[in-house]
């Protein structure tokens, strides 16, 4: 049984231990606490290609290249040398590249800094758009729906009608379009979700638009 867990947690670490740097390094770049926040010179966009940059230099990874839609500019440069630097403080001297049959058969080499990701990573992580944007996403509305009591009582069907409707509407800047599968709603819970809508549409309207998304 001991075995079968470990080969458990082996398979776990290995099988996304990419993507869960790459997320991990971008929540860092957001947090406006931590050194190697970069909002002042990367938007949210751009925080995403410049972490997978980052793991595929530590990898030493043969495709490694400076994403093409961001400058090479010396702040960037500097800002993944630091993450670079920071990142073998927490290596085992000697590991070897991160690819996943090595991070399987040399797990040890590999735990602080999953250690390190797991302590940052263990609740939702919010990240806020640093310029102001011109559409919502389906995550947005699904938070904002959520939060609205008399919607989370409707079944998945009527919920995913809404949450599409939701998002059409804004995004067009258009009023919603209440089709007969939202009628079960109530009308003071349609109230909230149009007052929601016109909120939303005022900020983009303004360019004041920045939502946390979760990531």
């Amino acid at each position: 049984m001991e075995k079968q867990y470990e080969t458990l947690i082996r398979e776990h670490i290995s099988s996304d231990y990419e993507s869960r740097t790459c997320r991990y390094l971008l929540v860092i770049f957001s947090k406006p606490d931590h050194e190697l926040f970069s909002g002042n010179i990367l938007t949210v966009a751009q925080r995403k290609p410049i972490a997978r940059y980052v793991f595929q230099k530590k990898a030493n990874s043969g495709d490694c290249k400076w994403p093409s839609s961001i400058d090479k500019n010396d702040e960037i440069k500097s800002l993944v040398e630091r993450t670079l630097a920071i990142w073998s403080k927490l290596d085992v001297i000697g590991a070897k590249p991160l690819t996943v049959p090595n991070v399987y058969e040399r797990l040890h080499h590999y735990l602080k800094w999953t250690h390190e990701i797991q302590q940052e990573m263990s609740e939702k992580q919010f990240i806020e758009e640093n310029v102001p944007q011109q559409t919502i996403t389906p995550g947005y509305v699904y938070r904002n729906l959520k939060a609205i009591n008399g919607v989370t009582k409707v079944n998945l069907k009527t919920f995913n009608s809404l949450k599409e409707a939701v998002l059409v509407a804004i995004n067009s800047n258009k009023p919603l379009h209440v089709s007969n599968k939202m009628k079960c709603l109530s009308s003071d819970d349609l109230g909230k979700i149009k007052t929601s809508i016109a909120a939303t549409q005022m900020e983009i309207h303004d360019k004041t638009f920045k939502p946390l998304e979760v990531y």
